[in-house]
């Protein structure tokens, strides 16, 4: 008889329209600031007027073929992912020939990441960190039923914004399987975020996901990263496999989140439970209820004023370039003429002299 996983079974869908499929190039984006940078590439703020919203673009370069591979498979799965609620939006990708890049236009969250706001508030109040995780589960569950491992759950990559509403980014490293039982023999990702069949070399499949998202909540609910990492990368291997999982004490947490956790970060990875499971775990059904106020939250803890002024100031003159009776190669010189860091003689021209004149 096959014995068919737990994790395989199809999961309800939850409310979700279909991607459309979007042509872009890089003249639909207006570049306005860098965001970050790292080893894979840059990612930079910009705005798309045709959508009249700000997008977030990650650059990659594709001269490596390792990081091209990678890419393709963010891609194809970006071009898959629905539009629904706790999964960023994919509006389209462009290749830079000259640069030698690929750049991914995304929605853009205003309110950071988990991380930026567990560096701004120290603690994520658990009533908070209930909804949080009441929303993104169901991506989660989504992503699983359509047979994609995310591969590096961690808080860099559950985005925010300042009307509360949480995602999960980043499918940089997410893996489509084969079918259900398929499991994944590669070695990407973060490794203080990896589940120990990870680490350890074994095949692995979505219950690594399910381990990452409860280290996720305790370091947020906690403030720090539970583990001892100042002994190098094979120390904090050695203690992601062995030891046991480093629960704070009763009286820092209640024992929903205590068992919530406990339960995604069991040593057998089959002994986890689902996303969809979670979705009915006490943490979920009763410290998330009353729902806890996340736009209250999130604008308490990471509206910035300022970079609100700047984005009306970068919709206004994009909207005024667009109106232009100047050819396009016309209104690009403009723009450029009064690009943020531009500057004419000893006066600064660009959008950003204007808002120090408003501030």
């Amino acid at each position: 008889m096959l014995v068919v996983p737990l994790h395989a079974l199809p999961v309800p869908r939850p409310l979700w329209t279909a991607a459309p499929c979007v042509q872009i190039s890089e003249h639909d984006v207006r570049i306005v600031r860098t965001l970050g940078s790292g080893a894979s590439g840059v990612v930079q703020k910009a705005f798309l007027p045709r959508e009249s919203r700000f997008v977030a673009v990650k650059k990659i370069s594709v001269l490596e073929r390792d990081k091209r591979h990678q890419l393709m498979n963010d891609i194809k799965a970006l071009c898959n992912a629905p539009v629904m609620d706790g999964l960023i939006r994919f509006f389209g990708a462009y290749h830079s020939a000259d640069r030698g890049q690929i750049a991914v236009v995304l929605e853009y969250m205003d309110g950071g990441s988990l991380a930026d706001v567990v560096q701004r508030v120290q603690r994520i109040p658990e009533p908070v960190l209930a909804g949080i995780t009441a929303r993104i589960l169901p991506a989660l569950a989504y992503m699983h039923s359509r047979h994609m491992v995310h591969r590096d759950i961690k808080p860099a990559n559950i985005l925010m914004s300042t009307d509360g509403q949480p995602k999960v980014s980043d499918f940089g490293i997410s893996a489509f399987m084969d079918n259900t039982i398929a499991q994944c023999h590669t070695f990407l990702g973060t490794v203080t975020y990896m589940s120990p069949e990870r680490i350890n070399g074994e095949a692995y499949s979505f219950p690594a996901d399910i381990w990452a998202l409860g280290l996720t909540l305790l370091e947020c609910a906690t403030g720090k990263y539970p583990y001892d990492a100042s002994g190098g990368t094979i120390q904090l291997m050695i203690q992601l496999m062995e030891e046991d999982c480093p629960l704070p004490p009763a009286g820092q947490c209640s024992p929903e989140l205590r068992d919530f956790v406990a339960q995604c970060m069991r040593k057998d990875p089959w002994q986890r439970p689902t996303a969809e499971q979670l979705m009915q775990h006490p943490f979920i059904t009763q410290r998330g209820q009353p729902p806890a106020d996340l736009r209250t939250f999130m604008r308490s803890c990471m509206y910035d004023a300022a970079e609100k002024l700047e984005d009306a100031v970068a919709v206004l003159t994009s909207r005024f370039y667009n109106n232009l009776s100047y050819n396009w190669r016309d209104s690009d010189s403009i723009a450029a003429y009064y690009a943020s860091d531009a500057v004419r003689g000893t006066a600064a021209v660009g959008h950003a002299s204007f808002v120090l004149v408003l501030l």
